[in-house]
C-alpha cells in the first residue's frame, strides 16, 4: 500500500504549507525604532504629516493678528489733521475772533456732558464738539479754525501744548466789543455770564508776543 503512504505524506506537506501562509498573513508588524525609513521625512511630535504631492500654495494661509486703531487714536489723528489745515492759512495779524471751545484730554467740565454722558472729556469728545461747532459757524458764514493754545495768544497756559481750541472768525473784527456783539448774535437769549462760557473774544497774535 505504498500509494496510500505517498498520499498521506503529500497531505501532510499541503497542510503544513497552508498553515505557514496563514501564520505569515497574521504576523504583527513591529515598528522600527531608532531610525527613519529611507526616503521618509521625520514628523515632529504633535504635527500632522501632509502628502508630499500637495503643493504648498493649496495649504490654508496662517492667520495673522491685525492692529485695530482705537477710537481715541483715530480722533486724535483727526484733530491733528484739522489743526494742520488751520495752521496752513493762519495769519496772526492781531484781529479779533471768537473762542468757542477749549479742552484738553482728561479735562473735567461740570457745565457740559461728554459723549458718554459724564463730565470728563477725551479726544473723541473734543472732536465731536469741534465738529458740531464747525457746522454751526459755517452755517452763519463764519470761518472755523482748530488750533492748540500754544499756536497764538500773548498769555500762555502751562498746558498750552495740550489744549485744543475751536475758533470762529467772522472777519473784520477790530475790537473786543465787536467780538462780543458777534457772540451775542451766535448765542442769542443767553445772559452775558452764561455766554462767556461758550463764546469768548480772543486776538490772533503771535504766541507769547
Amino acid at each position: 500500500m505504498r500509494w496510500v503512504g505517498a498520499v498521506a505524506a503529500l497531505a501532510v506537506v499541503v497542510i503544513a504549507a497552508l498553515l505557514g501562509v496563514q501564520t505569515f498573513r497574521h504576523k504583527p508588524q513591529v515598528p522600527a525604532t531608532g531610525a527613519t525609513a529611507a526616503g521618509a521625512t521625520p514628523v515632529p511630535s504633535g504635527s500632522v504629516a501632509l502628502p508630499s504631492d500637495v503643493p504648498s500654495s493649496t495649504l490654508p494661509p496662517t492667520a495673522t493678528s491685525s492692529t485695530v486703531e482705537s477710537p481715541e487714536r483715530k480722533a486724535h489723528a483727526e484733530l491733528k489733521a484739522a489743526r494742520a489745515q488751520s495752521l496752513a492759512g493762519l495769519d496772526l495779524d492781531g484781529r479779533w475772533v471768537l473762542q468757542l471751545a477749549s479742552k484738553y484730554d482728561g479735562v473735567v467740565d461740570r457745565t457740559q456732558l461728554s459723549t458718554r454722558g459724564d463730565h470728563v472729556f477725551h479726544y473723541v469728545d473734543i472732536l465731536a464738539e469741534h465738529k458740531h461747532l464747525d457746522t454751526k459757524v459755517r452755517g452763519v458764514g463764519m470761518q472755523p479754525m482748530l488750533l492748540l493754545a500754544k499756536d497764538f495768544g500773548t498769555t500762555q497756559n502751562p498746558r498750552a501744548a495740550r489744549i485744543w481750541v475751536t475758533l470762529a472768525d467772522p472777519g473784520g473784527l477790530d475790537s473786543m466789543a465787536a467780538a462780543q456783539v458777534e457772540c451775542a448774535t451766535l448765542y442769542p437769549g443767553m445772559s452775558a455770564a452764561a455766554r462767556a462760557d461758550v463764546c469768548l473774544p480772543r486776538r490772533l497774535t503771535p504766541p507769547g508776543g
